[in-house]
């Protein structure tokens, strides 16, 4: 890309990043230019306004090293879209002879990067980059340090609000951020020919809602659904320290009954199984069908400890397994699809 070509050419020590919105991948396209450029140190700074900067970006941001500032504005939202690449970074945050700029409209992004139409301006003569390294230290000095609670705190947010948004809003604001190509909704058997991503984009930490398909299951009176590991992870958190002595757990039913279950993690596999009374509804059909989903969502304060709904294949079922393709918070066996958000 041009602005590689720039920071090359300028022969930069430093960078520093201002971008209104960051992605995982976006960040993970800037370490590879950075480090073709040489370039030894990094600092960034970002808006997290309307939850869309995604948080394991800014995490793995702090594990290459870069420093991250997360900016404001008293009145408005924090939007600049401002590189500039110099020799050192000044101790007040503004960049020391700087002698490559770049100024436009994309952001820290798969899209930004590679895909939308932007437009900016980009140049390594002295009167391009002149005023550059004052203009990044007011950017710099107007934010906070990203510490891990502040990170902690975000993801929290980020991960409540994308759990709200639908899919194809997630995709007007950009947060979904597909490295592979336009997002699109595929329909679910394509998946299972897909590779899951290595790394979500907010940590199953955060999550409220599991899920696991009912291709596969056991038991002859209960219905006995595994889920896999990572998901069985959540699960397993959701009731923690709820299960009674003989592992069973209250459950808030489609139905609107409170159901008794038992709930068992497996640590040889890292299987976490759940036996569904049939008298819940849809398991007959499932059984009949092998499809189908089980969705667990936490349970709210001072009820039961988790929510089971059967999700028969429909408009409800697609959205609960794109929302996790969206945030790449899924993935697959040889016999199920699984995932959380």
């Amino acid at each position: 890309m041009g602005l590689e070509r720039i920071l090359v050419d300028a022969s930069a020590k430093v960078v520093g990043i201002a971008s209104a919105f960051v992605s995982l991948t976006g960040v993970e396209l800037a370490r590879d230019v950075l480090k073709r450029a040489r370039i030894r140190e990094c600092r960034l700074i970002t808006g997290t306004d309307y939850a869309i900067t995604h948080p394991e970006g800014l995490k793995l941001a702090k594990e290459l090293g870069w420093q991250v500032r997360i900016g404001r504005s008293n009145q408005g939202i924090f939007h600049p879209k401002l590189v500039v690449a110099g020799q050192a970074f000044s101790t007040n945050g503004a960049i020391r002879n700087p002698n490559s700029i770049y100024i436009g409209s994309a952001n820290l992004t798969t899209g930004g990067l590679c895909k939308n139409i932007e437009c900016g301006l980009m140049g390594s003569e002295p009167i391009c980059a002149g005023e550059a390294g004052e203009a990044f230290r007011r950017l710099w000095k107007s934010g906070y340090l990203l510490t891990n609670k502040c990170l902690r705190d975000y993801s929290s947010i980020f991960a409540n609000a994308n759990r709200q948004r639908p899919v194809r809003t997630m995709k007007a604001l950009s947060v979904i951020d597909d490295a592979s190509g336009p997002f699109t909704l595929k329909p679910i058997s394509k998946l299972r020919q897909i590779i899951p991503p290595k790394r979500a984009v907010v940590k199953s930490d955060f999550a409220a809602c599991v899920w696991a398909e009912l291709r596969s299951f056991t038991g002859e009176y209960a219905f006995q659904v595994e889920f896999p590991q990572a998901a069985g992870q959540v699960l397993r958190r959701f009731v923690h320290g709820k299960l009674s002595s003989d592992n069973r757990v209250d459950v808030q039913c489609e139905d609107e009954q409170i159901r008794q279950m038992t709930s068992r993690y497996y640590p040889d596999n890292g299987m976490y199984r759940l036996n569904i009374p049939v008298s819940v509804p849809n398991v007959n059909w499932a059984r009949a069908h092998k499809q189908g989903i089980a969705l667990v969502q936490r349970g709210a304060e001072g009820g039961a400890p988790i929510s089971l709904r059967i999700l028969i294949p429909g408009g409800e079922l697609n959205e609960v397994i794109h929302r996790s393709v969206a945030m790449g918070t899924w993935g697959k066996t040889r016999t199920r699809l699984y995932g959380w958000f």
